[in-house]
């Protein structure tokens, strides 16, 4: 009986330089920026504003509404995070609410 076990590739340098290159050097110099805080205000406001509150209650229109207030602090969270800082428990949970959509429901997919 044979038996099939992984392996890791040792030197895979001549099948990776015949890859084509699709990211261009200036292509990745702005992928790789840092994020902004306009960029932070540019995709909330992306957000519709009645979109489901989350566990604070808060839907996209409070932070849109007060942004003038509360911009800073919101930018200055989300981009520790997205700067590899760990996200604080309980902020990215969720509840998820499953509506029947038959009578007497069997599998997952009747909800």
């Amino acid at each position: 009986m044979s038996r099939f076990l992984p392996t890791v590739p040792t030197n895979c340098s001549d099948i990776i330089n015949l890859i084509p290159t699709k990211v261009l050097a200036s292509m990745r110099a702005r992928l790789e920026r840092p994020y902004t805080k306009e960029e932070v205000e540019v995709v909330l406001n992306q957000m519709k504003p009645s979109k489901a509150p989350r566990l604070d209650g808060m839907n996209p229109f409070f932070y849109q509404h007060y942004w003038g207030t509360i911009g800073n602090d919101v930018s200055a969270a989300v981009l520790a995070i997205l700067g590899g800082s760990p996200i604080p428990n309980g902020l990215s949970h969720t509840y998820m609410i499953l509506i029947q959509k038959k009578h007497k429901p069997v599998d997952v997919s009747d909800f």
